[in-house]
């Protein structure tokens, strides 16, 4: 009897850490425009254009930019998408426009990092985005010198260059510059 109660209590423990799982895992909107397009029973334009891409470590980095439109209630959101391509997934992370300045300054943080940011000798220092880009800098005891690098909610951690970290935010300030056309017209 109590080799049976045990063998309850473990799957009924197992399904509740599923459950709870479940709950963690669900995919609630975490930029505006995305919670816009996950509008239902409206009509829904959503615009889109390359920027640019770059190769690291075999990984393809690509920027794009996208507007989309209620039709009914004529309400307008731009971002711009940074795809990390590697060799087993792709991961979209968006950025709504409202944040892109701020991640640009994450990304001119990180690349003027130095060993004067933490009385320690080592740190991680980071700038993350709502949908999860994590923009940063650490201290890489193999190389002793201060590693640059980008990572996303479920993509694995990609050291970039000083040079691909300088890339990567021409990028995405073209991104903003090409946003910033759309509004003009």
């Amino acid at each position: 009897m109590i080799i049976m109660k045990r063998f309850i209590l473990a799957v009924f423990g197992c399904a509740l850490a599923s459950m709870a799982s479940a709950q963690i895992t669900t995919n609630i909107p975490l930029t505006r425009i995305e919670s816009l397009e996950s509008h239902t029973q409206t009509i829904l334009i959503k615009g889109f254009a390359p920027v640019g891409s770059m190769t690291v470590e075999g990984d393809v980095i690509s920027v794009r930019i996208k507007a989309t439109s209620e039709v009914n209630t004529g309400h307008k959101l731009q971002a711009a998408v940074v795809e990390i391509a590697g060799k087993q997934e792709i991961d979209r992370i968006v950025i709504d426009y409202d944040e892109i300045d701020s991640l640009l300054n994450g990304i001119d943080f990180m690349s003027k990092a130095d060993y004067g940011l933490s009385p320690l000798p080592g740190f991680d220092a980071t700038y993350t985005t709502r949908a999860g880009l994590r923009v940063a800098a650490y201290t890489s005891r193999r190389s002793e010198t201060i590693q640059p690098y980008i990572q996303s909610n479920t993509s694995g951690r990609l050291d970039l260059t000083a040079n691909q970290l300088a890339e990567l935010r021409s990028l995405i300030q073209q991104a903003k510059t090409n946003l910033d056309s759309l509004e003009s017209k």
